[in-house]
């Protein structure tokens, strides 16, 4: 297991989670993490599992935090088994909601022109 304490989380808030690793040998197939508030031991994330490789791949999470903790949290990544495992760029920061959002009226930032038409030299 490796963690990282102390993270300020705040409740309702969105945030992802990116990293990047390789493993090599591992006797257990899921890696798991979350953020825990270490004054109740409670999870502020679902706990979270993920399959790293052989070779060197991201992995990202969007998650809703459930409870606000800003001091005593716990940021472990941890698998049962033996093998190596490698990190690198790891990140756990705060994101807008990702359920709002222009992206979801529609393929067009702006209204769409007759030019915008995939087919149309080719209707008869």
């Amino acid at each position: 297991m490796i963690a990282q304490h102390d993270l300020p989380i705040r409740s309702v808030q969105w945030y992802r989670l990116s990293l990047r690793t390789p493993a090599l040998g591992l006797t257990t197939k899921d890696i798991s993490w979350t953020v825990q508030n270490t004054a109740n031991w409670q999870a502020l994330f679902d706990y979270q599992n993920f399959a790293p490789k052989a070779e060197w791949q991201t992995t990202s999470f969007v998650l809703q935090a459930k409870e606000t903790a800003a001091r005593g949290t716990k940021f472990p990544i941890w698998f049962t088994g033996t093998g190596k495992l490698w990190l690198a760029d790891v990140r756990l920061e705060p994101i807008q909601d990702p359920t709002v959002g222009r992206w979801l009226e529609g393929l067009y930032l702006t209204r769409p022109t007759e030019w915008d038409d995939p087919y149309r030299f080719f209707r008869w």
